[in-house]
């Protein structure tokens, strides 16, 4: 496949499936990770072009999900878009200071979530 490729880390289920299913409707090959864990493994072994990180995993949060990211060579280029239901301002600022480029809140409507995913890696082009 030769479309753009975005990591959702997430471990909710509804969540999850609206993530995936938005984005592979828009042409984007999707790949899953459901603990910070597994995100760093695949984010490294895949490099995808963009990572949705929700904040509640199992294990180490997203937030030091994607501290451990942007603090690695091989992964620090790709954008992190934090989704969260942990919308505080703190938690916003956390997400900042971790290395996220961007923040949404939960329930994020899914044409704000898909005008961040664009706006970092553009669209996805024609579907293969």
């Amino acid at each position: 496949m030769t479309g753009k490729l975005v990591l959702i880390v997430e471990d909710e289920p509804d969540s999850l499936d609206i993530c995936s299913t938005l984005l592979r409707h828009h042409g984007y090959e999707v790949l899953v990770a459901t603990s910070g864990e597994e995100a760093v493994a695949l984010a490294r072994q895949r490099r995808p072009d963009a990572i949705i990180m929700d904040v509640m995993l199992p294990g180490a949060d997203g937030w030091a999900t994607t501290a451990r990211l942007k603090g690695s060579a091989e992964t620090a280029r790709i954008p992190v878009i934090v989704l969260t239901v942990r919308a505080m301002e703190p938690d916003r600022e956390k997400s900042f200071e971790a290395g996220a480029d961007s923040f949404l809140a939960k329930p994020a409507e899914p044409r704000h979530l898909l005008e961040e995913v664009q706006r970092f890696i553009g669209p996805a082009g024609p579907a293969a």
